[in-house]
């Protein structure tokens, strides 16, 4: 059971790496946030079924439902940054330009 612990956390870093190597491209940054929150979502699976609490049964799909509005948003923003410029480059990007 331990190693399921341990693979659900470095899947969660190995998105976190992603995350901090790929974030040139905003599609890239998008899947590594996705693959941080599906990791956490099988994490706090597992926990609360260890953990027999039924209180804590509707956390894990509360985080599910986060994190499918967080894709959303990003998608959202995705299709607007690429429809007004063309590229999904975050570096291109400038908030002070209006």
């Amino acid at each position: 059971m331990h190693f399921i612990y341990i693979n659900t956390a470095l899947a969660y870093f190995m998105s976190l790496l992603g995350l901090l190597i790929y974030r040139s491209h905003l599609m890239s940054s998008l899947l590594c946030l996705e693959g941080m929150m599906l990791s956490l979502f099988i994490m706090t699976t597992l926990m609360v079924l260890n953990l027999h609490s039924t209180l804590m049964f509707i956390t894990p799909i509360a985080l599910l439902v986060f994190a499918a509005c967080e894709a959303a948003v990003g998608l959202a923003l995705l299709v607007l940054i690429s429809n007004l410029y063309g590229l999904d480059y975050v570096q291109n990007l400038n908030l002070l330009q209006c």
